[in-house]
């Protein structure tokens, strides 16, 4: 048959279907079924027309895999046993970092379409991984007490409704910054304080780069929300 012959490395060619040209076998991928061994169009072919038809492929492929899930995790439990977790997780790895703002869209309308499955998954994945999170947000806070501190000054504001979409989250985390550098600087306690406080009788201003102000904890706590410049 052709394929022992170019097993035995006779220079053999073959014509593709597609593109009409005739060219050496290893242009073409095996076929166990076909009588040479090979399929009928070149890998080029092949290529072209699956990403034309890339849709009706990933409908095709996401059925087979529905019908055969239990063989498909088989074969991912032998793959990683054979090659070895830290080879997949590598691989994983930089298959994110080529693909990340392919993948981060293809997630952010997976949540959309699957709202209450993520939330649901979300929440049995924090039960079961309680202590996990406890070790990691202790590290966080250690190494950046400052974003940590800001995260929590910024879920009061959510509370509070005081976070506009357009806030610049980036700013915000700069006074933070400010704040712990001129502590360790001059070794006086500075926070970072609302000009006009998130919650009073009279106002209540916003979560916003433009309502922050850098300033001594003395000076904080003796303003409060009692005052604020242009007060009524």
């Amino acid at each position: 048959m052709a394929v022992s012959e170019v097993s035995l490395g006779i220079d053999m060619e073959k014509k593709c279907l597609r593109c009409k040209q005739v060219l050496a076998y290893e242009f073409f991928a095996s076929n166990k079924k076909a009588k040479d061994g090979l399929q009928c169009w070149c890998k080029k072919c092949r290529k072209e027309y699956r990403i034309e038809n890339i849709e009706k492929y990933k409908e095709k492929d996401k059925e087979r895999y529905l019908q055969n899930k239990d063989l498909y995790k088989k074969y991912s439990k032998e793959r990683k046993q054979r090659i070895g977790k830290e080879a997949v997780k590598e691989y994983n790895v930089n298959y994110w970092k080529k693909n990340k703002d392919k993948l981060y869209e293809k997630n952010k309308e997976w949540k959309e379409k699957n709202k209450e499955k993520y939330i649901a998954a979300q929440k049995n994945y924090y039960i079961k991984n309680k202590e996990i999170f406890y070790q990691n947000n202790r590290k966080k806070w250690l190494s950046n007490p400052e974003v940590v501190l800001e995260a929590c000054r910024r879920r009061t504001a959510n509370k509070l409704k005081a976070v506009p979409k357009w806030a610049n989250m980036k700013l915000i985390n700069e006074f933070y910054l400010i704040a712990k550098k001129l502590t360790e600087k001059t070794g006086i306690q500075y926070q970072v304080d609302h000009i006009v406080p998130l919650q009073s009788k009279l106002v209540c201003g916003l979560h916003v780069e433009h309502n922050l102000q850098v300033i001594t904890q003395s000076e904080n706590s003796s303003k409060g929300n009692r005052w604020w410049p242009q007060k009524p």
